[in-house]
């Protein structure tokens, strides 16, 4: 099974997520198993097209919070030139991004994804070589393309490169009450180690 075609267009922005889908569209929540950063989601049907919409915030988002992503750094990205340099070879599957904010929680962003759900890689088998070769392929021409690329956007400062999976972060989400499943794994890999 191949992945959809992701296209050359261009990413839209919207002011609000129901100036993003529209009036007409349908939408219920949803989750699966690889929804592991806290990010809550909905399934949005606009036209006849299933999308995904996806909605971030660092009050959720326990990799926004160890990132010290307090910019909503993926709206940043999305919304500038440097999503258009992504090689045809990575599809991103976002159409989409808004602004978003609920109810005594922080400002944050709204994605709209084309719901590429079948072709993800399933956590049931063993990734196959052809795969595995192809992804490191295709990450491999991501990282050429932005070789020399200084980030001017501060979309990931070098500090949190040496803390985001740490034992502090672990610690720090397990001190709010982290329900989040990743955080405390970082913690018993750190223990494992030493």
């Amino acid at each position: 099974m191949s992945v959809p075609d992701a296209g050359t267009q261009a990413i839209r922005y919207a002011t609000s997520v129901a100036d993003l889908i529209g009036p007409s569209a349908t939408r219920e929540s949803f989750k699966t198993a690889d929804s592991l950063s806290g990010s809550s989601f909905e399934r949005v049907v606009v036209d006849g097209e299933s999308l995904v919409l996806k909605y971030l915030c660092r009050d959720d988002d326990w990799i926004m919070r160890g990132a010290g992503d307090v910019i909503c750094r993926q709206m940043n990205l999305w919304r500038s030139p440097l999503a258009g340099r992504i090689p045809a070879v990575i599809d991103h599957a976002v159409v989409g991004c808004a602004d978003h904010s609920a109810p005594g929680k922080h400002d944050g962003a709204a994605l709209l994804m084309r719901d590429i759900t079948d072709y993800l890689v399933s956590t049931e088998h063993p990734v196959s070589l052809e795969h595995h070769r192809r992804f490191l392929t295709h990450m491999a021409a991501l990282h050429a393309e932005f070789w020399g690329w200084s980030d001017n956007l501060g979309l990931s400062p070098t500090a949190v490169h040496y803390t985001v999976l740490t034992p502090t972060m672990a610690a720090i989400e397990n001190e709010r009450g982290g329900t989040d499943g990743v955080p405390p794994f970082v913690a018993k890999g750190w223990e494992a180690m030493r």
